[in-house]
């Protein structure tokens, strides 16, 4: 996963985060942590931490001018942003799969920005590369999460979130062992034909039963009533819970 896709479900405490830990532990997998990603991702979560802060203030200010008074309240600093997404990664730590990075990676992935090749194609995306010459040295099957624009094939009219959109040269650097979704939810959706089906039913069971109380006080207010379920259309993602 690319810093972005981690810092948008944030720090994989979503629901699709969520859902997407608990896949890569049902199939054994490894989530790959290059030590540039994760200093990304220390300074993204301080930066979206200082940006939610200053919101917060901004709404304060608001609040003092209508009533009066601003209420009392602690924000957190910019280390207690970067020691809660350290603590995070920990927590994850037996999931995580770190890599450093030796002289010759930095000097290739500066190489690619210089030539400008894909992943730095029309930008100098020099992070990408790192992530990218980092990935390759891996011997495993792997799936990469981001929506950076050269990663991807610019071929018009392609299913992106078939995991089929991988830039050409890359794909055949990779030897065709990296699969590019834009989304964790499309990465999620393609592994979930590996892991236990949820008992969709008895979901829609449940739910059923817990409406039919609330449904049967208002049919006797209003004078109607209801048949018998007919359906359901029930999305969900399994999780260790």
């Amino acid at each position: 996963l690319d810093a972005y896709v981690v810092l948008k479900e944030n720090l994989l405490r979503s629901a699709v985060g969520v859902a997407f830990l608990y896949a890569i532990r049902r199939l054994g997998g490894r989530l790959f942590l290059p030590e540039s990603t994760r200093l990304e991702i220390l300074s993204g979560v301080q930066k979206r931490g200082d940006d939610a802060v200053c919101k917060v203030e901004n709404g304060l200010t608001t609040i003092q001018s209508l009533i009066g008074h601003k209420p009392d309240y602690s924000q957190p600093s910019m280390s207690d942003f970067r020691s809660a997404a350290e603590w995070r990664l920990d927590e994850l730590s037996d999931l995580i799969q770190r890599c450093e990075i030796t002289l010759d990676i930095y000097h290739k992935a500066l190489m690619r920005v210089t030539d400008h090749r894909p992943p730095a194609k029309t930008r100098e995306q020099y992070r990408d590369c790192l992530l990218w010459e980092c990935l390759i040295k891996t011997s495993d099957d792997c799936i990469l999460v981001s929506a950076d624009g050269d990663f991807m094939d610019n071929i018009k009219g392609r299913d992106k979130a078939k995991g089929s959109c991988l830039a050409q040269e890359l794909a055949k650097e990779s030897s065709g062992q990296v699969s590019l979704y834009l989304e964790l939810k499309d990465a999620l959706k393609a592994v979930e034909p590996q892991l236990p089906r949820p008992d969709l039913e008895g979901t829609a069971d449940t739910i059923a039963a817990a409406i039919q109380p609330v449904l049967v006080n208002i049919q006797e207010s209003q004078g109607w009533h209801s048949g018998p379920r007919v359906g359901a259309d029930i999305e969900l993602y399994a999780t260790e819970r």
